[in-house]
């Protein structure tokens, strides 16, 4: 008798192999299994050559820019006469300073930017650029330390001011004196010497002082005791391509204009060193100079910047352009504008400010610290590690102040590097 269970369907079991048997011959079956294998095989093999024809013929990727000495590692600016005290004069100098370069290296600094090493004057005014002042060491002491950087794959960059010089400089004298070539070096103004130009100083004292050998009043911006250079006379241009030579000759691998009279105002109308286009000419001029030295001594890139108290906004003029280019470097306002509190916004804003407005082509810098602002630990506080870490990792030059990286604290701007002992390498920290 037939038993129907409600509820339990049939299973499907497949073919049996008699079933399968039956269509594993039959022609039909047999085309169409060889067609789809070798349709597979050839899909397969197109894709392969598709692969291949795609990496071929699509165009590679631009290789990363090879950058120079003074792109690829930070800046450390060195006031030489408070680092490192070798002769226990109280002041640091030249040699001192060669005895920390192995410290220098271990903080991945690969470029020292010396500030103003040149004899000059109780006023700071330049007297010889050839020679070295006196308290910091001499010419074989700077010699010895460009030596050391160079077996330390080490650049030294000279802070040097074009601006003005001391009235005891050898071209002052001359000029004053009238010797041929010297008289336009400076710069003069026939008058009476009871009516002097209009002009005065920051002291509110007059800018003009009179000669009575020339019968002419010379044009002094700083102080009574220093001459501005003339820049539009070519003998100036001259004098000074004989300077820079000089020290390239002895290994120096650039040179950073300072104290410019773009930050001064009132500008005098006879000043040939404090408009935009003034200092863009003398840069320009240096870059040539540099470049023609490079290229028939065939080394590596000379690097040129020039320092200027604006912000980086103001600043980026004097890179040039690309058809006639001026500073390498543009190092404007150091990290010293955060009020109250500072914090990961003001950090950003001055990162993002610096990118945005440095000129296409051109390479940023980022001003952390300087003679002429408070210490960075002040500034920054508990952002100090941080702004260290940003400025190591964006693209762009950071400038570091000796000093800094310990987060020193000082009543004075400029303090004496405190190392750990007589001799030692490395500071107290």
């Amino acid at each position: 008798a037939k038993i129907d269970i409600k509820g339990v369907e049939s299973q499907f079991v497949g073919l049996s192999k008699e079933e399968l048997m039956k269509y594993a011959n039959d022609p039909f079956w047999v085309r169409l299994r060889m067609t789809l294998f070798v349709l597979f095989w050839v899909l397969w093999l197109a894709m392969l050559v598709g692969a291949v024809a795609i990496i071929v013929l699509t165009p590679r990727c631009a290789p990363p820019p090879r950058l120079a000495w003074w792109q690829s590692s930070p800046v450390y600016s060195v006031d030489v006469d408070t680092y490192s005290d070798s002769n226990k004069d109280g002041r640091g100098d030249i040699a001192g300073l060669t005895s920390k370069l192995e410290y220098i290296k271990q903080l991945g600094m690969r470029t020292l930017l010396l500030s103003d090493i040149f004899a000059k004057d109780a006023s700071g005014a330049v007297t010889d650029y050839l020679e070295v002042h006196s308290s910091l060491g001499t010419l074989a002491d700077v010699e010895a330390l460009l030596n050391s950087t160079k077996e330390k794959d080490l650049h030294v960059v000279l802070e040097i001011n074009p601006a003005y010089t001391s009235t005891d400089h050898q071209w002052f004298l001359d000029s004053s004196e009238g010797k041929d070539g010297f008289q336009d070096i400076y710069i003069w103004e026939q008058g009476d010497e009871a009516s002097p130009p209009d002009g005065v100083m920051a002291s509110g004292e007059s800018a003009w002082t009179y000669n009575a050998a020339l019968k002419a009043f010379y044009l002094h911006q700083t102080s009574l005791d220093s001459a501005d250079i003339n820049w539009k006379s070519p003998k100036a241009l001259e004098l000074f391509t004989g300077v820079l030579r000089f020290w390239l000759e002895r290994g120096v691998s650039g040179f950073l204009v300072s104290h410019t009279y773009l930050d001064h105002a009132p500008v005098l109308k006879q000043a040939t060193f404090a408009t935009e286009q003034d200092v863009l000419g003398v840069l320009k001029e240096w870059r040539q100079v540099l470049g023609n030295y490079s290229s028939t001594h065939e080394t590596e890139h000379r690097v040129l910047g020039v320092r200027v108290d604006k912000a980086a906004s103001e600043a980026k003029p004097l890179y040039g352009s690309s058809d006639e280019l001026a500073a390498d470097l543009v190092l404007s306002k150091p990290f010293e504008q955060l009020v109250g509190k500072p914090g990961a916004a003001s950090l950003r804003g001055f990162v993002q400010e610096t990118l945005d407005v440095t000129p296409e082509g051109m390479w940023p810098s980022f001003v952390l610290g300087s003679a002429s602002s408070s210490r960075l630990k002040e500034r920054a506080g508990m952002l100090l590690d941080g702004l260290h870490m940003v400025a190591a990792l964006v693209q762009g030059t950071p400038v570091f102040y000796n000093g800094d990286e310990l987060a020193l604290e000082c009543p004075a701007k400029q303090c004496i590097m405190p190392w750990a002992e007589e001799g030692a390498d490395n500071p107290v920290v």
